[in-house]
């Protein structure tokens, strides 16, 4: 693809790079980044477009904005000086070999300066058109009952990597318990959820949870205003979970169609979705259904499980607050087990 990129540049010498979906292009480590960099010398200019051009931090609008303009903040280390707030720690490190941990110092960042100053620069190279949308973000809480939080204990402990064998009872998989504490924050947001594979051995399908009972209240809800709702999941465990609860209740909430935008379904079957939503409809979907396509024709969306990356949040929100949209307002709804691994993940949400 390089080499045919660089035979185009041979005979159209003024060649400008159009890039859409732009804030993917934050991570100079992936692939997609490295390439861009790789072919941005043969365009003698470039067109960068986002809805979304700040995420988790100004690092990623740092990366994005080199891509676009080279060498426009200058260095990393000199934009980094000048709009973040750090402070000095000590990180104690153990090498291997080594009784006792040596001291390294770090610089954290805790807030940013300058933000006023960062605004006017980049106002020189961009050209922003947007919209003020009138949304509101409104939380819901409960609590786990007893049983739940045990087996959210089980999950934090890694004791939800094995096959279940008893009621009560998981057996530990050939390596033990998972040494990856990465993975177990995927098991406690699935115990959470009423999900995970090993719970369907230990609980009734119908009995609902305390935060299964809280989804269906705020679909409820929104269903009473008569309008179509879209609910975000991480996992398509979750999602055939919630929709089984939902067809059990859709005649008593009145619910016309439930609508699915996963990984599993196509690009054909989700057009069909975003032209058919109607009010009192649900639309269940995933990180699929958060980017290039429009939901506008529903103004709530409710978070049964808060993503991990703010840029996923961002863009499930983005669904239903487009320039198009006949809405005046817009409510999202975040679902939160008090205590557990949503408290966290919201917490996230609050702090950007």
């Amino acid at each position: 693809y390089f080499e045919s990129l660089k035979k185009l540049k041979a005979d159209h010498p003024n060649l400008w790079l159009i890039t859409d979906e732009a804030h993917a292009l934050q991570n100079p480590t992936t692939i997609q980044y490295r390439f861009v960099n790789e072919i941005r010398p043969l365009f003698i200019g470039a067109w960068f477009l986002t809805a979304t051009p700040i995420l988790n931090n100004l690092d990623g609008f740092y990366h994005m904005v080199e891509l676009a303009k080279p060498g426009f903040f200058g260095s990393y280390y000199r934009f980094r000086n000048k709009y973040y707030i750090l402070e000095k720690s000590t990180l104690w490190l153990k090498k291997k070999g080594r009784k006792r941990a040596t001291p390294k110092n770090i610089f954290e960042q805790v807030g940013y300066k300058n933000l006023d100053i960062l605004q006017e620069i980049f106002s020189k190279i961009s050209i922003i058109k947007s919209k003020t949308y009138n949304f509101s973000v409104n939380y819901r809480s409960t609590v786990l009952s007893d049983s739940m939080k045990r087996f959210y204990i089980d999950a934090a402990a890694g004791l939800f990597s094995g096959k279940v064998i008893s009621n009560n009872r998981t057996k530990k998989s050939k390596k033990g318990k998972q040494e990856h504490c990465g993975a177990r924050l995927h098991d406690l947001q699935r115990v959470v959820s009423n999900s995970h594979n090993d719970l369907k051995a230990l609980r009734n399908k119908d009995s609902l949870t305390e935060k299964e009972v809280l989804l269906m209240k705020t679909i409820k809800e929104v269903i009473d205003k008569d309008q179509a709702v879209l609910i975000y999941f991480s996992y398509l465990e979750t999602v055939e979970r919630v929709k089984y609860i939902i067809q059990r209740l859709q005649k008593t909430l009145r619910i016309p169609t439930i609508h699915e935008i996963s990984g599993k379904i196509s690009q054909k079957e989700r057009k069909l979705v975003e032209d058919n939503i109607k009010p009192r409809d649900v639309v269940l979907i995933t990180s699929a259904g958060t980017e290039s396509i429009n939901l506008q024709k529903a103004n709530n969306l409710i978070f049964y499980e808060i993503p991990f990356p703010i840029r996923e949040f961002i863009q499930a929100c983005g669904r239903i607050m487009r320039m198009n949209s006949k809405f005046d307002c817009f409510d999202i709804y975040i679902l939160e087990a008090a205590g557990t691994i949503d408290t966290y993940k919201k917490n996230r949400i609050l702090a950007n």
